[in-house]
């Protein structure tokens, strides 16, 4: 058995895999990204809390067989940013044991898109806390590849619920996508795509649990928008929004809306494959136990 820790800008996520499947995730919102854009460093209090999630999922790792040697740890944008980040890396493995594995830009595209596509040729966007990825795939080859610093924490960080600076913004910077080579539908991963696909599905009075694989409109998600931008966070919950994100959602639609239409997308389909498997079939696939 093995276990992958995903600390991401938002949220840290562990996977358990035994003989190549997952049998285990779990998630712990912590922000770690907040206030990152304008500190250039991980808070004291953002730190505390992600550690401390970190060597509860060691724990439960351990407990359910897992060798401690087999736990691996990556970190994503928001420790990449920080001034202080190698500091939090440093403090990461004195209270956990576990290393944490830096991933670059170009890296944490490449493991979203091999979570998300496997062997197959496609478009992935990995819309994150502090960055979103863009990748396509076309006859087994990466063709294309960008990370944008631009993610759901970072810009709620700059604009809250101004919906008309956020979009402005969002539009002067996805143009640092260049020309991108789009093939087939779009496959949107990470928490911004994934809860508006468990929001379209509720709302269909379909299995939320059961989003992956949903196709999600350009227009629907216009819709939401505009009720992010508005509503209460009790009644986003309603909606089918964790109460993790409520805060964010907003912002991290108006991003996801604006890379959609620079690509000249109508819709994508959400996908829970992602970085986190993606890592174990690059890195640990071949040492199976």
């Amino acid at each position: 058995m093995k276990a992958v820790i995903d600390i991401g800008s938002n949220s840290v996520r562990l996977a358990v895999f035994a003989d190549g499947q997952i049998v285990l995730k779990r998630k712990c919102t912590t922000q770690l990204g907040r206030g990152l854009a304008a500190s250039g460093l991980i808070s004291d209090e953002r730190k505390a809390a992600t550690i401390n999630a970190i060597r509860d999922f060691v724990k439960i790792s351990v407990n359910l067989g897992v060798d401690k040697n087999d736990i691996y740890a990556f970190a994503t944008a928001a420790v990449r940013r920080a001034g202080n980040g190698r500091e939090f890396m440093d403090e990461t493995y004195s209270a956990s044991g576990v290393k944490v594995y830096l991933v670059g830009e170009d890296e944490e595209a490449l493991l979203a898109a091999e979570g998300a596509l496997g062997g197959k040729d496609g478009c992935v966007l990995d819309i994150g806390g502090a960055s979103s990825e863009l990748i396509v795939k076309k006859n087994g080859k990466i063709i294309y590849v960008h990370s944008l610093p631009l993610g759901a924490v970072v810009l709620t960080d700059s604009f809250a619920k101004d919906k008309a600076a956020a979009k402005a913004y969002v539009a002067s910077r996805v143009t640092e996508y260049g020309k991108v080579p789009i093939i087939d539908l779009l496959t949107g991963i990470g928490g911004t795509t994934s809860c508006c696909s468990r929001v379209v599905a509720k709302s269909k009075n379909e299995n939320e649990e059961l989003a992956d694989g949903k196709i999600v409109s350009l227009e629907k998600l216009k819709t939401l928008e505009d009720k992010f931008y508005t509503l209460t966070e009790k009644e986003m919950e309603k909606m089918g929004v964790e109460r993790e994100r409520t805060g964010i959602i907003a912002c991290g639609v108006t991003l996801l809306i604006g890379i959609m239409e620079y690509l000249g997308v109508s819709a994508y389909v959400s996908s829970e494959n992602d970085n986190l498997l993606g890592f174990y079939n690059a890195k640990l696939a071949g040492e199976r136990s």
